[in-house]
This record gives C-alpha cells, structure tokens and sequence, in this order.
C-alpha cells in the first residue's frame, strides 16, 4: 500500500463526488482502462474505486464515487491535503486488443460513468471511436460533462427518467435507439448489476462487454471475497470486465 495526498475531494453532482489523488512515490505502471485502486480510510475501512483519469508523469489519479455507505461517507469528509493509503493498479481491465474493432458504444448508469474517462483517452490516443450513453434518475444526478472527461468522447447522450434532461427514460433504452442508428464493432455496459442482466438479456446477440460489481477486500485474488458465482473467476484478478457469455450462470442468479 501506497501512501497518497488528496489533491481534490468536492461534490458534482446528487451523491456524486471527484476525488483527486497525488502518490508520494511514483508508480511505473501504466493503468490499463477498468483497472481499480483501493483506497484505505485511516481509521474507516478499505474502499475500491475504478480508475477515472490518471496522469503518471504527475502521479496523479481520479476517481468518481458515489455516497453509499461508512467508507465512501467518510472519505467525502476527508479534507484536501489528508492522506490515504492506497493499492493501484488492481484488477484486469481491458486491453484494447480485446475489442471488436475501433467503433464503441459504452453505456452507463449513475455512477457507472467513473471508470469512462479513462477509457476514452486510452482509446482516444490509439485512434478508437468512442460514443457514450449515459443514464441517470434526475437532473441533480448529473455531472458536468465537460468537467468528467478532459477528453471528449466522439458523442455523449445523456438520459434521465425524470425526463428532466435529455432523453427521456432510461440507459438502456437510449442504447438500444443509438445502436440502431448507428453500426458499432462492440458495446461496454456499466452499471448497476440489474442494468447488466437486462443489458445482457437485450443485446445478448452481440454478447457485450460488461464491467461487474461485486464484494472486493484483499484486492489481490488471495481471500475469495470477489469470487464470481457459476465461473472460475475472481473479479479483483480477472475483471471486472467481462463478456455476458463468461458469466451468464452469475447474473441468472441476480435479481431482476
């Protein structure tokens, strides 16, 4: 674990905070898009957080957290200049070799959108096309756009089901009318788990990419917590990305 000072701790949107990070000591490893950090409370708890941005020259990393619980309540409590402790990078992620072709639709819900950042300027700087829908319940619920990504996604629609802004109704069925409009080599759903088995259940002719949330405490594949129901896998070593065939025996076994 690595000790860290926050740089930026502030609110932007409904329960939605941007966290900024500076390591003391400089890592050499350049995150792949969906790798996690986690993030240790001093006196709290151990927290995992997806990657939002990361500038390795600088030593930087952000992060977008939404208020759930004791940990993520007590570090939007925690002041600029605190220090944490933190283990980054964790995880899989994706390679960008692993995708179809160069044309994406990445859908997302609510807090789905903080590992997105990341991934458009990965895929940004390898010449990849990447267009975002993204779902939220109210206007309040939503971020600044231009303040999420420093690098603009090729389009970003935004839906709510207040109807407040944007679209109206929710992540998945803008998906579905983008997608029909538009020809793309693969698709990416992050969100919460019911999203993903009706994403999964809605698009299963194309088997999308999707970024899986589960219990996470070692972070390291050693004490089993993260293991996925129905697979072999292990979230925290193999994921959190996956393909809906990989685990279709986990997300039968979730609620609708």
């Amino acid at each position: 674990m690595k000790p860290a000072r926050i740089v930026l701790n502030e609110p932007i949107a409904e329960d939605l905070y941007l966290l900024e990070i500076e390591l003391v000591e400089p890592i050499d490893k350049e995150p792949k898009p969906f790798q996690f950090a986690s993030l240790w409370i001093p006196r709290v708890k151990e927290i995992p957080l997806s990657i939002s941005y990361a500038e390795l020259e600088r030593s930087r990393f952000r992060f977008i957290y939404k208020l759930r619980g004791r940990g993520t309540r007590a570090l939007s409590e925690t002041l600029s200049g605190s220090f944490l402790g933190v283990k980054i990078p964790l995880g899989r992620g994706i390679d960008l070799r692993e995708l179809r072709g160069k044309k994406l639709l990445v859908v997302c819900g609510g807090v789905g959108i903080a590992p997105l950042p990341y991934l458009v300027r990965v895929c940004s700087e390898n010449g990849y096309e990447v267009h975002v829908v993204c779902g939220f319940r109210t206007r309040q619920g939503v971020p600044p756009i231009d303040l999420v990504f420093p690098i603009s996604p090729h389009s970003v629609h935004i839906a709510t089901e207040d109807c407040s802004v944007g679209y109206c109704g929710d992540a998945l069925t803008l998906a579905k009318k983008v997608s029909k409009s538009e020809n793309f080599d693969d698709l990416i759903f992050v969100g919460p788990s019911s999203m993903l088995k009706k994403a999964c259940e809605e698009f299963r002719d194309v088997d999308p990419m999707i970024s899986l949330e589960t219990l996470v405490r070692c972070g390291l594949g050693l004490c089993g917590s993260c293991y996925i129901r129905g697979s072999t896998k292990l979230l925290c070593v193999d994921g959190p990305v996956f393909r809906c065939s990989e685990v279709s025996e986990y997300l039968a076994g979730l609620p609708d």
